[in-house]
């Protein structure tokens, strides 16, 4: 008998119960059984960043006042933190992770943030 342990992390578009169905459609093997073990987590809810978001705001003029040439962009950080302690308080939960992209990253990053905002517009 073989055994593995996964650990996914999941998108917050996504819920516990997708991903085991995709595990399930992916193995495409009714022998083989899938068991959580432990805690299912599931993903963090997205913390809010239109205009009308203090957090968000706060954080993206703090960033221009030290860097005023900066674009401060909203992405999704897919891990298990700390976080986690504060969702029964905000639904604001920020994490901070700079970083420098230049020349043909920077071109890519901006047409998946227009991408992603044009898939934001369709789904409202």
């Amino acid at each position: 008998m073989a055994e593995a342990f996964v650990n996914h992390r999941i998108h917050p578009m996504q819920t516990v119960e997708e991903v085991i169905n995709y595990d399930r459609q992916l193995i495409n093997d009714d022998s083989v059984e899938i068991e959580i073990v432990g805690d299912a987590i599931p993903p963090h809810p997205i913390s809010p960043y239109d205009d009308a978001s203090f957090g968000f705001n706060t954080i993206t003029k703090s960033i221009r006042q030290v860097f005023p040439d900066t674009i401060a962009v909203t992405g999704c950080f897919v891990a298990s933190t700390d976080t986690r302690w504060y969702l029964p308080f905000t639904k604001s939960v920020y994490r901070f992770s700079p970083s420098i992209m230049q020349g043909i990253v920077m071109l890519k990053f901006r047409k998946q943030k227009i991408l992603t905002f044009v898939i934001q517009l369709f789904e409202r």
